[in-house]
Formats: C-alpha cells, sequence, structure tokens
C-alpha cells in the first residue's frame, strides 16, 4: 500500500466515522499503521540466506598450485566459485576418513571457519562414450590454503587424491 493509499484510506476511515469517539479512530488508524509496518518487516525480513557462491578466477590459487605441484600438474584451471562457510566445521567420521584417504586431513579443522573453492579442470575426456571430467577442491582457513582434493564431476563418490593431468589420464584410461 503506498503513502498515498494509506492517505485515502485513513480519510475514508474518517470521513465514514464522523459519528465515532475520537478514541475509536485513533485506535483504527494506529491499527492500520501496525499492520503495515508488520506487513513490510515480513515482506523485507531476511532469514539468514545462505551466502551466495563467489566467483573466483583461476589465479587466485596460482601460487598455491605452483608451490604444492610445480610444472607437472598439467591442469588448465577454469574459473570457479567460492563457498564461504557461515558455520564450523562438524563432518561425520565417515567424511573426515574420507579426506584423510585423499590426502587431505579436514578433522583437523573440526570446529572451525573452513571455506573452499571448486574449480573445474580441463581437459574433459572421453570414457566409455561419455564426457568424464574432474574438478579440484581447494580448502581455505583463515586466509592460507591448506589443502585440496579432486571430484569427479560425472560420478557419484567421495574425494580423491589430487592428481597430475598425465595421472589421472592414465589412471582413468581416458582419451
Amino acid at each position: 500500500m503506498s503513502g498515498f493509499s494509506l492517505i485515502l484510506f485513513i480519510g475514508i476511515i474518517a470521513e465514514g466515522a464522523v459519528d465515532m469517539q475520537k478514541s475509536a479512530i485513533w485506535a483504527t488508524i494506529s491499527l492500520v499503521i501496525v499492520a503495515m509496518g508488520i506487513i513490510f518487516y515480513a515482506l523485507n525480513y531476511e532469514r539468514y540466506p545462505v551466502k551466495p557462491d563467489t566467483l573466483a578466477k583461476s589465479d587466485v590459487i596460482e601460487t598455491y598450485i605452483a608451490q604444492k605441484y610445480g610444472d607437472e600438474f598439467g591442469w588448465t584451471v577454469r574459473q570457479g566459485r567460492k563457498i564461504e562457510s557461515e558455520e564450523k566445521l562438524s563432518l561425520p567420521p565417515e567424511v573426515y576418513a574420507q579426506s584423510i584417504n585423499a590426502g587431505m586431513d579436514l578433522e583437523t579443522y573440526n570446529g572451525k571457519f573452513v571455506d573452499y573453492y571448486v574449480f573445474p579442470l580441463l581437459p574433459i575426456c572421453q570414457k566409455d562414450g561419455e564426457e568424464q571430467g574432474v574438478e579440484l577442491i581447494v580448502y581455505e582457513h583463515n586466509g592460507q590454503f591448506i589443502g585440496d582434493v579432486m571430484s569427479s564431476l560425472n560420478s557419484v563418490g567421495g574425494p580423491r587424491k589430487t592428481l597430475t593431468k598425465d595421472e589421472w589420464l592414465a589412471e582413468d584410461h581416458c582419451k
């Protein structure tokens, strides 16, 4: 309801309430204003929305990758996204075990805020008539990169140890 409509509404109430007592008019006006306030609040209230992913250019992790893997990495890192944690890390024991098997000890960061980046990697290869690809997940705590894992784009499964491009192509028998 716009301000002009509110004035008209109050005017109509006031005209029809000539015989009403002054307190009844003011009570009606007060109720209308309170009702409008509640509606306005409800429409504009944000219920702790999940932070949207932010785009992240590959150069964010360029130095980290160069220091950890050197020239052997071999992947082309595409633009990805950063996911900022809103809660302290608290995962089931089996997920911590999966991360350790993949070369990243997330249990060390239990109870701490851990953000992560997800970057699709190229090339994508053909296997059994389907395109196969992976993404690199790089974890960050207090502005420092703390580790990384790989995840398949097409299959179900947990994280796996980060491989160089050549290792992955050989292991997954891709063409």
